[in-house]
C-alpha cells in the first residue's frame, strides 16, 4: 500500500511526473476510480464525440447540448484529437496490484506505460484498464468486468490513440448480466496494435473497432486469442 501512497503525493507537484512505479499494493476503492493518472488533458472517461453529445443531451434543451459539447469535447477533448500521435510519453509501470474499484481500475493519459501482472476488477458500469497514447504494454493481467456498461464502447480494455500498442497473455472475464460489453477490447483511434495469446471469457467478440470519421485508420493483428463463452466450455 505504501507504494500507492507515495505515487498518490507524488501527484500533487507542480510537475507531472513521469516514470512512476507502482507495485506490489492493495487497493479497495470507495469511488469510481482505482490508480487514475490522467492530468495531462482532458477527461477520462469520455473520449468519443458521441459519448459527450449523449451524457450532455440528457433532457436538457439544444443550446445547453452545444455549449456543454463544445466546452467539453472541443475545447477539452480536442486537444486530444489534435495531439494525436504525439501524447507525451509518461513510462509509468503499474504491477503486481490487487485493485477493485466501481468505474475504472487503472485509467493513464500518456504514452509508453507498462500495466503487468495486476488482479484488476470493476465491480460497476465502465472500463478496468483504459488507456491513451501509443506505444503501451498490457500484460500478464487478470481483468474482471461485473457490471453492465454505461456507454456503448465501454470495454474491459480500452485503448484511445494507442498506436504500436500489445495487449497479450492476460485473461480477460465479463461476468453478470444485462448489458454487457460487446466486445473484450474496445480500439479507438490506434494503429498497429497487437493483440496475442489472451484468454477472454464472457465477450460476444475480441475487440471492436470504435473510429468516428475517415481520419481514424485503427489497424489491429490477433493471433492466438482464445474465447470463451462461460467457464463451462471453450467455444
Amino acid at each position: 500500500m505504501s507504494a500507492l501512497h507515495d505515487a498518490a503525493k507524488r501527484l500533487t507537484s507542480d510537475d507531472y511526473p513521469v516514470g512512476l512505479v507502482i507495485r506490489n499494493g492493495k487497493l479497495i476503492s470507495a469511488t469510481a476510480s482505482g490508480v487514475v493518472l490522467d492530468d495531462l488533458f482532458g477527461d477520462v472517461f469520455l473520449s468519443l464525440k458521441s459519448e459527450v453529445e449523449r451524457f450532455c443531451a440528457d433532457g436538457r434543451s439544444s443550446d445547453y447540448v452545444k455549449a456543454c459539447v463544445k466546452d467539453w469535447y472541443e475545447d477539452e477533448l480536442g486537444v486530444l484529437q489534435r495531439m494525436k500521435r504525439n501524447v507525451p510519453r509518461t513510462g509509468h509501470r503499474l504491477e503486481q496490484l490487487d485493485v477493485s474499484a466501481e468505474r475504472v481500475a487503472v485509467a493513464i493519459k500518456g504514452s509508453g506505460n507498462v500495466v503487468r501482472q495486476n488482479q484488476l476488477k470493476v465491480t460497476g458500469c465502465g472500463v478496468n484498464i483504459y488507456l491513451i497514447g501509443g506505444n503501451q504494454v498490457i500484460e500478464g493481467n487478470t481483468i474482471v468486468v461485473s457490471g453492465a456498461r454505461c456507454s456503448p464502447a465501454d470495454a474491459p480494455i480500452r485503448l484511445h490513440v494507442g498506436d504500436n500498442s500489445v495487449i497479450r497473455n492476460n485473461t480477460i472475464i465479463i461476468e453478470g448480466w444485462g448489458d454487457r460489453p460487446d466486445a473484450a477490447i474496445s480500439v479507438i483511434d490506434s494503429q498497429n496494435v497487437l493483440i496475442e495469446n489472451n484468454k477472454v471469457v464472457g465477450a460476444k467478440t475480441l475487440y471492436k473497432i470504435w473510429d468516428e470519421d475517415s481520419g481514424q485508420k485503427s489497424s489491429v493483428t490477433e493471433r492466438g486469442n482464445e474465447m470463451k463463452s462461460s467457464w463451462l466450455g471453450w467455444k
